[in-house]
């Protein structure tokens, strides 16, 4: 026979474990790029332009939460504006690889190469298994990459 207060133990654990999908998440940022960088930069001129444009559809989320039946159940929203962080870390990658990243086109030779970007999609979700979760993200940013030369 089960107690009254093993009813409610039971009914806590059942909550604690049913509401992490229940809530929104946040999206962070990712904090480190490549374990190697790609070679090959030489101090190249680069000019970066931060942050990206954004040209999202979907402006108020970043993804979103399933539960165990594969039925949306939270948001996951971004840690920031991800316009900024996208271009920023394409930026850092770029200085890892060898690059000399610039911030304006008035200090850069006429051979560097500028960057513009439109940030068009960022949408994280998990892909419910039997035994397990994976998370698949999708990214779209569209480059263009010009010199005065």
């Amino acid at each position: 026979m089960v107690t009254r207060g093993g009813w409610l133990g039971l009914a806590v654990l059942l909550v604690s474990l049913s509401g992490c999908a229940l809530e929104d998440v946040r999206l962070k940022p990712p904090t480190s790029g490549l374990k190697t960088p790609i070679p090959g930069g030489n101090q190249r001129q680069v000019i970066v332009a931060i942050p990206f444009a954004d040209g999202r559809q979907i402006t108020n989320r970043c993804g979103m939460q399933k539960g165990g039946y594969g039925n949306e159940t939270a948001n996951a929203l971004c840690q920031g504006e991800p316009a900024q962080w996208t271009a920023a870390f394409l930026a850092s990658e770029l200085t890892a690889s060898g690059f000399t990243v610039l911030p304006a086109e008035y200090a850069a030779r006429d051979s560097a190469l500028k960057v513009e970007g439109v940030l068009l999609k960022i949408f994280a979700e998990p892909v419910v298994g039997f035994w397990s979760t994976t998370v698949e993200t999708d990214l779209n940013v569209k480059l263009v990459a010009t010199s005065r030369t």
